[in-house]
């Protein structure tokens, strides 16, 4: 990975580990085998910031756990020393939530959506059940590769 930028949001910074969201997203780029160096954001939000994107971006009332946002270049651009992934979001308040639903801890939730998100970015889909299945079961494999495999999405 060439650069990883972290935000995240005022008072939230005291909740989230950093190093966790760093190494969650350095098992999915390796157990993708991604070679070439790149980059990517993940935010972490309160509601209000992922109700306003979900709103936004997928056209949806509420908030939602995670976003994720694929960078797709202009075409014509300078050439960069890493490819530049996109961007994943996650709301805090909502992954607590979910983590309070399932049993773990809201760390152990936000490290699955940093997986989850970091897939979307590297092209798997989870909107038909066959892809859903791929994808989950790489979310699966990583999540055990982290130690957290007890840690499963919501409805799985």
């Amino acid at each position: 990975m060439r650069q990883l930028n972290l935000q995240i949001t005022g008072s939230l910074s005291t909740r989230v580990d950093a190093r966790r969201l760093a190494r969650a997203v350095r098992a999915v780029l390796l157990a993708e085998e991604v070679k070439c160096p790149v980059g990517l954001t993940v935010a972490v939000v309160d509601d209000a910031e992922m109700e306003q994107l979900h709103v936004t971006y997928r056209g949806e009332p509420g908030t939602t756990d995670v976003l994720s946002f694929p960078f797709e270049p202009l075409s014509g651009g300078e050439e960069e020393e890493y490819e530049y992934l996109g961007d994943v979001v996650i709301a805090w308040p909502q992954a607590a939530r979910q983590a309070g639903e399932e049993g773990h801890t809201p760390q152990d939730e936000v490290d699955l959506l940093v997986v989850h998100g970091v897939l979307h970015l590297l092209g798997y889909d989870d909107e038909v059940p066959e892809a859903r299945a791929r994808m989950w079961a790489r979310q699966a494999h990583i999540m055990e590769q982290l130690g957290l495999g007890h840690v499963a999405p919501k409805g799985q």
